[in-house]
């Protein structure tokens, strides 16, 4: 883990702002745990689909499974915990769902798990993309954080009847509500992410929350003891920096608890489905619909700004500001050549 002293601690180093967010923010034993599912597509050396699997499909239709199990068992040599490996809905996407750690270790895993990716692709001839949407029309690459906070041995988040969550979770819920339109530049750090976060493919746009419903920002799985209730927060993609991410939802789960805030009405409801007037009715908000957007709010939001630093956070915003000000400026896309070049 990073060091934190005073004297070493550099104010830019992600993964040693992570451990001084859970020292100052995470009181006595507390320690938030990090579940997550990375999701991502093989490409041939030409950028192309590597197979035209479908959903769980295995072999012939699925020729990845023998690289994606192989790939599974060597981060669990590395000392992970694979929980699953299966193909997703869109072609050559996968999944690979990575089992519960503290923060730190949950994001040292995630990035132990990419470069082991690409080298055992790259090696076999083809390669791996975890950019959030590869291909149009396909479902993009997502990475599912599923979150649990615990005091000691006792999992703070299930309630005193099974399967619910404690007042303290929805608390944590209503935290990450509050501060999600800022957590978005970091959950969604590149031009390309805001390509996934549309409507209708298998990925959240709204500002809500509610139990089993993969329509909302924030999910709660079925789960059916105390020790397992978790909830998952499912805008994340697998170009995130993942320090930055968990300092993020730590610090603002913490202070929706600290603030012991009131988390809305949880929506059971296909979001897609509802009209405009019924979720302003339910006071559901949009997500930021472009990185410049989401910059926007995390350059003004001051619980993030405290949480991870003035600096860090001013160069984020100045780098990614310059990376959106480059697709503005430079980049004619082929939808704009199809559609104007010849009026």
């Amino acid at each position: 883990m990073g060091s934190t002293d005073s004297d070493s601690f550099h104010p830019k180093d992600t993964r040693s702002v992570l451990h001084r967010v859970c020292e100052r923010l995470l009181p006595d034993d507390m320690h938030v745990r990090f579940k997550v599912e990375p999701e991502f597509h093989f490409i041939t050396v030409e950028g192309e689909p590597f197979d035209y699997g479908q959903y769980a499909d295995t072999y012939p239709q699925n020729t990845s499974a023998d690289t994606l199990l192989e790939i599974a068992s060597a981060i669990q040599e590395m000392g992970m915990t694979v929980r699953v490996v299966h193909h997703e809905v869109g072609e050559a996407q996968l999944e690979i769902e990575i089992s519960y750690e503290e923060a730190c270790t949950a994001a040292d895993n995630i990035l132990r798990f990419k470069n082991l990716a690409r080298a055992f692709t790259q090696a076999q001839g083809f390669d791996v993309t975890f950019m959030p949407k590869p291909f149009v029309g396909s479902a993009g690459n997502g990475m599912h954080c599923h979150t649990q906070l615990w005091d000691g041995d006792k999992n703070l988040f299930g309630g005193s009847e099974e399967g619910t969550l404690s007042e303290q979770a929805k608390s944590f819920v209503a935290g990450l509500l509050k501060h999600a339109p800022a957590i978005t530049a970091l959950a969604n750090p590149t031009v390309n992410s805001y390509k996934r976060l549309v409507p209708h493919h298998e990925a959240p746009v709204y500002i809500c929350w509610g139990p089993k419903n993969r329509t909302a920002l924030i999910r709660v799985p079925l789960f059916s003891s105390t020790s397992s209730a978790a909830i998952e927060f499912r805008s994340p993609d697998p170009m995130t920096n993942p320090y930055l991410l968990f300092s993020a939802l730590i610090a603002a789960g913490m202070d929706g608890l600290n603030q012991e805030l009131d988390a809305p009405q949880g929506v059971t409801e296909d979001v897609f489905a509802m009209t405009d007037q019924e979720r302003a009715d339910r006071g559901i908000d949009l997500l930021p619909p472009t990185l410049n957007d989401a910059l926007d709010e995390l350059d003004r939001n001051d619980v993030l700004r405290d949480a991870l630093g003035d600096e860090l956070i001013d160069d984020y915003v100045s780098i990614k500001r310059q990376e959106w000000d480059d697709y503005i400026s430079h980049t004619v896309t082929d939808w704009e050549w199809l559609q104007y070049s010849r009026d």
